[in-house]
């Protein structure tokens, strides 16, 4: 691993292949900003698969048709995406019947394929504030309508 001068170590490896960007009204934004260690943490909103008992004992395997997700943004306060997600947020609450305030957001990992993304999405409440002398972050959260990762094919045959 490199390091410094002073002899602090410091790896790049995953931090410049990781990229999250907004789209809305056909623009791609690619955002910066973010706390150093978590940048963005995403999910399902409902497991895809659930398991559930019949009255005799056995087992039954449920499919969710619930596409839906959420992402977790970890800002820095001087960031200017918080003001673009503010934006955005503000846009979601105002916006005249026929626009669509909906935005899309994007996680790509360059160096594993990994991309997740997410559509129809909004922001679900204002992030809450804090004031102190020390370090914080303001923690963004976007609800997804639609939720999908992609990852690269196995590097095995299962055919």
């Amino acid at each position: 691993m490199p390091q410094t001068s002073n002899g602090v170590s410091y790896d790049l490896i995953e931090a410049r292949w990781m990229h999250t960007y907004i789209g809305y009204h056909g623009q791609s934004i690619e955002l910066t900003g973010f706390q150093d260690g978590e940048k963005v943490s995403s999910k399902q909103n409902t497991a895809t698969h659930t398991q559930q008992k019949t009255f005799e004992g056995n087992n039954m395997i449920f499919q969710s048709n619930d596409k839906g997700g959420t992402f977790t943004l970890t800002l820095v306060p001087g960031s200017h995406t918080n003001n673009l997600l503010h934006y955005l947020y503000q846009q979601s609450i105002n916006a005249d019947a026929d626009v669509d305030p909906t935005f899309s957001i994007t996680c790509a990992n360059d160096q594993t394929g990994q991309v997740t993304k997410g559509e129809g999405c909004v922001i679900q409440q204002e992030p809450d504030d804090q004031q102190n002398s020390g370090a914080y972050t303001l923690a963004w959260t976007v609800l997804a309508s639609e939720y999908t990762t992609t990852r690269n094919a196995p590097d095995i045959n299962l055919d």
